[in-house]
């Protein structure tokens, strides 16, 4: 019985169900890599399943921990352990050259993970608006105070929550969830902390306004999707980024939060698999990057009690 498969940017073929990605593309005379003779030992030859998820043959054990120890996951495949059950699309992930030659010249050195892949996230992106004008108009002692309480809470919740802080800048964070663990408990997860955030932060407007006269709020936004994830850099200084779509709806709805005066804005995504868990204040629709239609925003509502923030004087 014969099945088709779609080469991203090559074509469509007919091949035969059963035999692995890595057959097809040899049979089918295309350039496919692979170092270790197809017995799963290398990342040389991983394809991105563009298609067809459900038409591969499931995650044995051993695929599973060498994309785990590069940090990865399906849809990411080894093309020489994966068979074809069904029409699927995919792409084939080209390696650096200079990798390739490091692996042939040394065949028992193991393949440098991917630099980037593609995953569902859940990204925060948080700020407190007003910061900056606090900072210029008081003292360093103060601001830094200020910033590095907030900070410390953050990081608290996060850590509490399974959040990973990826950039900072002045008092703006960019955390994600979902790096390990199932996004449906990801999302539960950014939106608990969330809420927790928007309840700590409400004594240290209070404490703002109450000693400095300063208008300082919280912004939180937040989104899911398929997102562009890696590691740039090199040790001691590596660092992950975040690129996308995911990450410029997850940016234009913290830019909201300030013209709605809202501490947490959601979008539809998550909206749907937290509707019945979360209470929403209200809903309003916004244009969003990369959207030609208008979409659903969600304001979430904080939880009346919480996380406490403690000014110290």
């Amino acid at each position: 019985m014969r099945t088709s498969i779609i080469y991203h940017k090559t074509g469509r073929f007919e091949v035969e169900t059963g035999s692995t990605i890595l057959e097809a593309s040899k049979c089918l005379g295309l350039f496919h890599d692979c170092h270790c003779d197809g017995t799963g030992q290398c990342l040389s030859c991983v394809v991105w399943i563009l298609g067809g998820e459900q038409n591969c043959s499931p995650v044995e054990k051993h695929e599973a921990q060498i994309l785990a120890a590069h940090h990865l996951r399906p849809p990411i495949r080894l093309a020489c352990t994966t068979k074809i059950l069904g029409p699927i699309r995919l792409q084939i992930l080209v390696r650096e050259e200079s990798e390739v030659t490091a692996m042939m010249s040394n065949p028992s050195q193991i393949m440098p993970p991917l630099p980037g892949t593609q995953l569902p996230l859940v990204l925060m992106k948080t700020t407190l608006h007003g910061f900056e004008v606090f900072a210029v108009n008081s003292l360093p002692h103060d601001s830094v105070r200020i910033l590095h309480q907030f900070r410390s809470t953050l990081e608290t919740l996060l850590r509490e929550h399974g959040g990973q802080i990826i950039e900072t800048h002045g008092a703006s964070v960019l955390a994600v969830f979902g790096l390990e663990g199932e996004i449906r408990d990801a999302i539960n997860s950014a939106v608990g902390c969330s809420r927790r955030l928007s309840v700590a932060c409400k004594e240290l407007k209070e404490y703002l306004t109450r000693h400095f006269e300063a208008n300082v709020g919280l912004g939180i936004g937040l989104h899911v999707g398929l997102t562009t994830v890696g590691k740039i850099g090199s040790a001691p200084r590596e660092q992950w980024v975040v690129l996308g779509e995911t990450r410029q709806i997850t940016e234009q709805l913290l830019k909201l939060t300030g013209a709605a005066k809202a501490d947490i804005l959601v979008s539809e995504p998550v909206f749907a698999l937290i509707r019945d868990r979360f209470p929403i204040k209200r809903a309003f629709s916004a244009r969003m990057p990369g959207k030609e239609q208008r979409s659903n925003v969600f304001e979430v509502q904080a939880q009346s009690t919480g996380f406490v923030m403690e000014m110290a004087a």
